[in-house]
């Protein structure tokens, strides 16, 4: 696959981008910065993984070979929160280190559509100014997703309980689809909030609003794209964790609860996850930049910015501060 076109400067046009011409310069982007971006992404999900194995073993499986406390202290811990606190804390840990991740990736972007490769120090340098921000984003994310589940799951309960199992059963399936349907929704507002918070110096708050604004038009397309990159995520990462799963089961035996796992199987689901991540993320991350670019290029007037800065030999400084320029036209 050959990379985007440039013009006789080496920069790449400012126009609106075709699905193809997207995920073109998705893979010039990744193959251009790879530390800044996979290497970026490995160093995460790797301690992520280490933390998420850490945090289970005081409540894996007993009868592995692994860590073996006594039923009655088991239970104590699982009672106590120890395994749903720290899934709970490994989840926040994901969101907030994805989206340092994600910072430095549209870092590299905003600098490759001038032509610039991005070493893993500049990536870092430009957005750890941002980190309080993009950790404040993280928990505004985790806030919204978990909205249309507890709405839902809610609304099941209170239906069991006033109709018995039989007729609530329908009624959860199809309050998981609404909930399932509403975080989809919500994605594109999720995926394009981390630029504005890096490379417009947006607050969380701010950013989360930038986001909603950037797809008030184009939306269908918008959403598409979002809903079919996802899709295409998980199933890469399925058929990459599937085989893990499957040695675990393997080595470690049958099907166990998941606060109630053998550590050989928490091992070799870590593995699978991160090996997973590393594969897709930079793509999407890239992908997702790139699409934020391409709203603004499509519905605020930007490629007449980026023009103006590429014309004017942009310094790394100019680079940075261009996306903060303010567009004629633009909410």
């Amino acid at each position: 696959m050959s990379a985007p076109p440039l013009d006789d400067r080496g920069v790449t046009p400012f126009e609106p981008m075709s699905v193809r011409e997207l995920c073109r310069r998705t893979y010039s982007v990744v193959r251009g910065s790879p530390l800044a971006t996979a290497g970026s992404i490995a160093a995460v999900t790797l301690v992520i993984g280490i933390f998420s194995v850490f945090a289970r073993i005081p409540v894996a499986d007993p009868a592995g070979p692994g860590y073996r406390p006594d039923s009655e202290s088991r239970q104590v811990l699982i009672t106590l929160g120890l395994w749903p606190g720290g899934a709970v804390l490994g989840t926040a840990m994901w969101f907030s280190g994805a989206l340092c991740s994600f910072g430095m990736v549209a870092v590299v972007v905003a600098r490759a559509l001038f032509g610039h490769r991005t070493s893993a120090r500049q990536a870092w340098r430009a957005t750890r100014p941002r980190l309080a921000a993009l950790v404040g984003l993280a928990l505004i994310d985790i806030a919204v997703f978990l909205v249309p589940l507890v709405v839902c799951s809610s609304l099941a309960i209170l239906f069991a309980e006033a109709t018995g199992p039989g007729p609530a059963n329908v009624v959860a399936l199809a309050l998981g689809g609404v909930a399932f349907l509403a975080m989809l929704l919500l994605m594109p507002t999720v995926v394009l909030s981390p630029q504005a918070v890096v490379l417009e110096r947006s607050g969380p708050i701010t950013g989360f609003r930038r986001a909603v604004t950037l797809q008030r038009r184009g939306f269908p397309r918008l959403f598409a794209l979002v809903t079919a990159v996802n899709l295409s995520a998980f199933a890469v990462s399925v058929a990459f964790v599937v085989p893990f799963m499957a040695a675990a089961v393997a080595i470690a035996g049958g099907p166990a609860s998941a606060a109630d796992q053998p550590v050989e199987r928490l091992v070799f689901a870590s593995i699978g996850w991160v090996a997973s991540q590393i594969l897709t993320l930079p793509f999407s991350m890239s992908f997702y930049s790139l699409l934020y670019t391409d709203q603004r290029i499509r519905y605020e007037g930007f490629a007449a910015v980026l023009r103006a800065e590429a014309d004017g030999g942009p310094s790394d400084r100019r680079i940075d501060q261009v996306w903060r320029a303010p567009v004629p036209g633009s909410s």
